[in-house]
């Protein structure tokens, strides 16, 4: 599913309001009774979620930017996939073709 207004304020917009989450928890009195080692943890996989947001956006935004080549597909004699699964750490993404 491809937006026609994409930019990097709206195509960011999850990774944004995860960061956004994150800080206010940090700042939320809950988090203050979290032990040292019960925050790194959350940090942990906090920031790792939100660094697959951050690529997936990225990935989706340069998806809306480019342009489909069909000869690829001619060379290639394979049709190209519309999209492909890329493992990032725990997670995934998913790379959109043009």
């Amino acid at each position: 599913m491809r937006r026609s207004l994409d930019t990097p304020d709206t195509t960011f917009r999850a990774s944004r309001e995860h960061f956004e989450a994150l800080v206010e928890f940090l700042g939320a009195d809950a988090c203050a009774g979290l032990t040292h080692a019960r925050l790194e943890e959350h940090l942990a996989s906090a920031g790792r979620e939100l660094t697959r947001l951050l690529l997936q956006d990225h990935l989706d935004l340069r998806a809306t930017r480019e342009q489909r080549l069909d000869e690829a597909a001619i060379v290639s004699r394979a049709p190209l996939a519309p999209l492909r699964w890329l493992t990032h750490l725990p997670a995934s993404v998913v790379v959109r073709a043009a």
